[in-house]
């Protein structure tokens, strides 16, 4: 069930991008059973070989819910740029000014359709771009010895970072405590 919720949401994302510009609903259909698919793939396959390769755990799932449908966003949003020359003439002024002369529109710069794709892809590299850097920049910052790393048995124990009653330490080794069997007996479900 978790991977249907997931599935539905990253389908949204990958719309998103392109959500301000004119698609058939097939195609929005298309594009979110394929971020929904890349969604499935990523939780099943590529997360548990990232979490062994390279260390990383994503305890949230954003790489497949947002990282990968957010890539297909954006080549999605570059192709839908790439072929607004077949807009209705409305939709391209209102998105895509620039693809427009000066003549023919205040602000125009006379972009090709193809020119105004090409400016999509690469502000989407550019975004991965600083994403990554900034992303490494911060790893490398957080792995300082000053900041007193937990030990790698140890990387998802809330003891010690915050603190911890005892009977919920407890409830957690144990089992319920009469406390808590009590409280679930009287419960009418």
């Amino acid at each position: 069930m978790v991977h249907i919720q997931n599935a539905t949401l990253a389908g949204g994302v990958a719309v998103g991008a392109a959500a301000s510009m004119p698609m058939e609903p097939y195609g929005a259909m298309l594009v979110g059973c394929v971020a929904g698919a890349i969604s499935v793939v990523g939780y099943k396959i590529i997360t548990p070989k990232m979490s062994q390769a390279l260390k990383i755990h994503d305890t949230c799932g954003v790489h497949n819910l947002h990282g990968m449908p957010g890539v297909l966003a954006a080549v999605v949003a570059a192709c839908l740029a790439a072929v607004s020359k077949y807009w209705d003439t409305e939709d391209r002024a209102a998105i895509f000014p620039e693809t427009f002369s000066e003549d023919e529109l205040a602000g125009g710069k006379g972009r090709s359709a193809a020119e105004q794709g090409g400016y999509q892809f690469l502000a989407a590299i550019i975004t991965f771009g600083f994403a990554i850097i900034s992303g490494t920049f911060t790893g490398f910052i957080l792995k300082l010895p000053i900041w007193d790393e937990p030990r790698e048995d140890n990387l998802f124990e809330d003891a010690d970072n915050w603190d911890i009653p005892e009977e919920t330490t407890e409830h957690a080794q144990n089992g319920p405590t009469e406390k808590y069997k009590s409280v679930n007996s009287e419960s009418p479900m």
